[in-house]
């Protein structure tokens, strides 16, 4: 048995079931995890599962995308949320016409504690370079009473407040997830009908 460094616990070459991100996981009653993306890029996603844009880039194949900046500078990991949407960064990708034909990818939580993919738990948009590492401890972190980090040298507070327990404490908080969400993980996709709009200003990113 050994203790890899995402806080897996590996029993003769396979992730235990009595492993501490599975039940952290469950303890906050986390069911999916969730990723939008452009409706050409799903034919892809159906059969490859989610691929990273340096993956992508890497093979030469096409992909539609939704963010021409990638802030972040994490071009070889993948964007997810847990439980709901960044509704922020969509909402702004939707009105300045980047992301068309809106699609939600719904991908089951097994994946954090069965794939040994790096991964980073960020307690904010990734852009504003907020705390963030790929242990038990960071990803507890994206659910503490109080999440503090700095926008444009300003200390930005945020408290749960009405957070659902499923929920981070910022709405904006991701996982950015290394190369490939395999489809196995993938439990459904479909198109979104938008409901949410938010001022750019309210985009942290």
């Amino acid at each position: 048995m050994f203790l890899d460094s995402f806080g897996n616990v590996y029993n003769d070459g396979f992730v235990s079931y009595n492993n501490p991100i599975k039940s952290f996981i469950e303890s906050r009653k986390i069911t999916k995890l969730v990723h939008f993306t452009n409706g050409k890029n799903i034919k892809s996603i159906d059969k490859y599962g989610i691929l990273s844009v340096a993956e992508l880039q890497k093979r030469g194949w096409f992909y539609s995308k939704n963010d021409e900046m990638r802030l972040d500078g994490l071009l070889d990991f993948i964007s997810l949320s847990i439980t709901d949407i960044n509704h922020f960064v969509f909402d702004k990708f939707v009105n300045n016409g980047s992301l068309k034909d809106p699609h939600i990818v719904i991908i089951s939580p097994r994946i954090l504690w069965e794939s040994n993919n790096k991964r980073l738990y960020c307690i904010a948009n990734a852009a504003t370079k907020s705390p963030r590492g790929g242990t038990l401890k960071d990803l507890k972190a994206l659910f503490d009473d109080v999440v503090e980090y700095n926008v444009g040298g300003k200390t930005r507070t945020i408290n749960r407040q009405a957070r659902d327990l499923n929920q981070p404490t910022d709405p904006q908080a991701e996982i950015l997830f290394q190369r490939i969400v395999e489809r196995k993980y993938i439990m459904e996709y479909y198109p979104y009908e938008h409901k949410y709009f938010y001022k750019d200003e309210d985009i942290f990113c």
